[in-house]
């Protein structure tokens, strides 16, 4: 099916300049450029294969491959004809490497593709396969229509198309899987063209700009492409603009994680009230523990972490903002959020004692008496606190519980749930706190991050002589700027 091409200069001669990808062909007419799929047809550049799909799938995003985006979620693929290179190695040759007029394609209007999507219960899109920039102008129109319908968009790209192009694709992209083959060399050897390093940083630092999630991909191929220089390629790729790691989390969420500094929360999962209504609680697969089960191996002992589902809806499902204010104007909404926080909790709470987490630290920071009042706290967190650690505590585990700040005026409810040790930060008294329970805490934060290690010696050690009933820990969250120095002060105190 012929479209007019975007991106593309008409020149002397009937000859034609495409802009799509950085090879900017210019084509004579009646000829095709490098890709096949864009032709000259009277002096004008043409997508002479709109709209032709030859694969159209349901898979996991993994698949993509994208490993932080969605993880366990289903999405619908989608694959064209052609390709801007020709590496002899592609797995998809059959639909790259070939004319396109030799490959079996079908055609779905947008529209067909979407409601494919919906009635699967795909999370999003993936165009992918063969290279999708080449079919701009079709996918665009899916693109639209998919983000119109609350779907993710997700692009998987060699990279080469130009910047002007990938403008007109940035406003509906949820995703990019950026693949980089290895060294210049190997992109001259086996890919048919040159490496075009400066290009593909500059795009990686747009996508980063523009909040886009950016995922770098190589495939290994052994004794090619896995030599020092070609790993090291990918490696600067991922550099590359880098303000951290982004991940989206299986229910929505999007947080940013930094490489110097402590996480942050991008975005919640729900931008709407209506949209928890379709919210569903994700399966925890055994490939999430793995962590844990390292940890396990080599320590021989594991903890998992819990956010309570007062803090967990307030920080990661719905605008904190009119959270708070929908605990006195929407009470149904707060508990029919924090009963969705409890589900989720309750799942990962299972896969993590399932993978042998012996003890289960619980965290409950928005619950602090500087966020909410004492009454709202008994209204709205603590029924969901007391749920979630009788179920941990029922699967044999043992079960920590933090909240932020001074919990004096919240403290006989927290004796009340059971847990077999309250945490606690810097502005509570360890001694007073270890008579009625296991006091876990609470060397200064701050001081593990600015302080020197004497320092962090002494505090740690006034903590350490209370001896019994007394877990020695930072009050509150081990900082990611914390200085290693320092907190191996605080281990040696724990020791003696």
């Amino acid at each position: 099916m012929l479209r007019e091409a975007c991106c593309y200069e008409r020149l002397s001669e009937g000859r034609v300049r495409c802009n799509l990808c950085i090879r900017r062909c210019t084509i004579g007419e009646g000829e095709r450029g490098f890709c096949r799929v864009r032709g000259n047809r009277g002096g004008r550049l043409y997508n002479l294969y709109y709209g032709e799909l030859s694969s159209f799938s349901v898979d996991y995003v993994e698949k993509t491959p994208l490993y932080l985006f969605y993880p366990n979620h289903q999405f619908l693929n989608l694959g064209g004809v052609g390709c801007n290179l020709a590496c002899e190695f592609c797995l998809a040759w059959n639909i790259t490497q070939v004319e396109p007029e030799e490959v079996r394609t079908s055609r779905l209007t947008p529209e067909q593709i979407v409601s494919a999507a919906i009635a699967t219960r795909c999370r999003g899109i993936v165009y992918t396969h063969s290279e999708p920039t080449l079919n701009l102008e079709f996918y665009l129109e899916v693109m639209k229509a998919a983000r119109e319908r609350g779907l993710k968009n997700v692009l998987a790209t060699n990279g080469y198309v130009t910047l002007e192009a990938f403008s007109m694709l940035e406003p509906y992209l949820d995703a990019v899987a950026l693949t980089v083959k290895g060294s210049a060399e190997f992109y001259s050897r086996r890919c048919g063209f040159t490496y075009a390093r400066e290009h593909l940083h500059a795009l990686a630092e747009r996508i980063r700009r523009a909040g886009i999630h950016l995922e770098v991909v190589m495939v290994l191929v052994p004794n090619e492409n896995d030599d020092e220089a070609s790993v090291a390629e990918a490696v600067e790729l991922a550099k590359r603009g880098d303000a951290g790691i982004t991940i989206t989390l299986d229910f929505g969420a999007k947080l940013l994680i930094p490489s110097k500094s402590m996480p942050r929360v991008l975005s919640v999962a729900l931008s709407s009230k209506e949209e928890l209504s379709s919210l569903e609680v994700p399966e925890v697969g055994e490939e999430k523990m793995a962590p844990l089960k390292l940890l396990l191996e080599s320590e021989g002992f594991a903890a998992g972490n819990l956010r309570m589902p007062f803090t967990f809806a307030a920080t990661l499902l719905y605008p904190l903002e009119s959270f708070l204010l929908d605990l006195n104007l929407d009470k149904r909404f707060v508990h029919e959020l924090l009963d969705y926080a409890l589900r989720y909790n309750l799942e990962l709470a299972r896969a993590m004692l399932e993978a042998g987490a012996e003890l289960i630290f619980t965290e409950d920071p928005s619950a602090s008496s500087s966020v909410i009042s004492p009454s709202h706290y008994r209204e709205f967190a603590y029924p969901y606190e007391k749920r979630l650690i009788r179920e941990i505590k029922s699967r044999g585990a043992k079960v920590v519980l933090h909240i932020c700040g001074d919990v004096s005026a919240l403290l006989e409810d927290m004796l009340t749930l059971g847990v077999d040790a309250i945490s606690v930060d810097e502005s509570m008294d360890m001694a007073a706190l270890r008579k009625k329970t296991v006091a876990w805490g609470n060397v200064s934060p701050s001081l593990l991050v600015n302080g020197s290690p004497e320092e962090v010696a002494e505090a740690s050690r006034e903590i350490a002589e209370l001896r019994s009933g007394v877990v020695l820990s930072s009050g509150c969250v081990v900082p990611g700027n914390a200085k290693p120095e320092n907190l191996l002060a605080m281990v040696a105190a724990a020791k003696g």
